[in-house]
């Protein structure tokens, strides 16, 4: 067999290991320290407490100024664009 096949048939596998390894130590670190919203666990009672309606007057607020980012985000990559035309 050549070193050519050996190496081709090792690294794959190689590979295949640290990112198992990778993926077990994030879920070790994840259970040790939790990186989402549950280590505050305020918030959610926080959210229960609120009545429907304020609920939806926090969504539709969160809605709109992720709409209003996104019109934002649109508005300056078309500056860009004519930027872009006039200064090469």
């Amino acid at each position: 067999m050549s070193s050519a096949r050996i190496v081709g048939a090792v690294v794959p596998v190689m590979l295949l290991l640290i990112a198992l390894a990778g993926a077990l130590w994030v879920r070790r670190q994840e259970r040790r320290e939790r990186s989402s919203y549950l280590r505050r666990p305020g918030v959610l009672a926080d959210w229960h407490a609120m009545s429907t309606d304020a609920q939806r007057a926090h969504d539709n607020a969160a809605l709109d100024a992720a709409e209003a980012a996104e019109h934002t985000t649109a508005r300056m990559a078309e500056a860009a664009k004519r930027n872009a035309l006039f200064h090469p």
